[in-house]
């Protein structure tokens, strides 16, 4: 399995159980073409293999269609620990290029 697969494979995994666990999440999300971004606390309310729907405070919501998407980074537990990091000090997160320039980083909030 090349890189690219593992990484999204790894990303994808924690995303679902991110969603299954409704965990309140770091969410940052920027579009270099509508020159915007966000940074906000909320939860994944839909996750499958083409998008995600995230719940940002009371009544916004964020979709990312994640087909053609590139996971770029997933900090997940057990790369912490390969880092010689503590998990429970350092947050696990998950960076996806949306495409078209829009970039989605979650981060576990680790009750910050």
């Amino acid at each position: 399995m090349n890189s690219d697969n593992e990484m999204e494979m790894k990303g994808r995994m924690l995303i679902q159980a991110w969603n299954s666990a409704s965990v309140e999440l770091l969410i940052e999300f920027s579009s270099a073409l509508k020159h915007s971004s966000l940074k906000s606390r909320g939860r994944i309310t839909t996750f499958d293999d083409n998008r995600m729907v995230l719940s940002v405070g009371a009544v916004e919501e964020i979709e990312a269609d994640l087909e053609g998407a590139s996971f770029v980074e997933v900090g997940s537990k057990e790369k912490i620990e390969s880092l010689g990091l503590d998990p429970s000090k350092y947050a696990q997160s998950v960076e996806i290029s949306l495409g078209n320039m829009d970039r989605l980083i979650l981060k576990e909030s680790l009750g910050i």
